[in-house]
């Protein structure tokens, strides 16, 4: 299973605060901006293998995030939306936040 690091995005913190929360939601609307949701859902498809990898990733520990710490629920899900802004859609995939 591939390691992830602040570098890919993900949480590196196991117990983060609100505040690492607060930063990371902020920093997703930030990159949404004024996108309107037809164009989220017109992003293409994801195909880089490494992204896809990570997306994976970040999929399987959802369900342990969410009953060990709220705040790494979140720093899980949150970051999972930035491939997806910048790479296209893992829409094939199970995600929590594919469009």
């Amino acid at each position: 299973m591939p390691r992830l690091s602040a570098a890919d995005g993900c949480p590196v913190v196991p117990q983060p605060t609100k505040e690492q929360v607060q930063q990371e939601y902020e920093r997703i609307w930030r990159q949404i901006g004024s996108r309107s949701i037809e164009e989220l859902v017109d992003l293409p498809l994801m195909t880089e293998p490494e992204l896809r990898g990570t997306m994976d990733v970040l999929n399987a520990v959802v369900a342990p995030a969410l009953w060990t710490d709220e705040n790494l629920f979140c720093l899980v899900i949150l970051p999972d939306g930035k491939p997806q802004l910048e790479h296209g859609t893992a829409t094939d995939r199970a995600s929590p936040t594919s469009v």
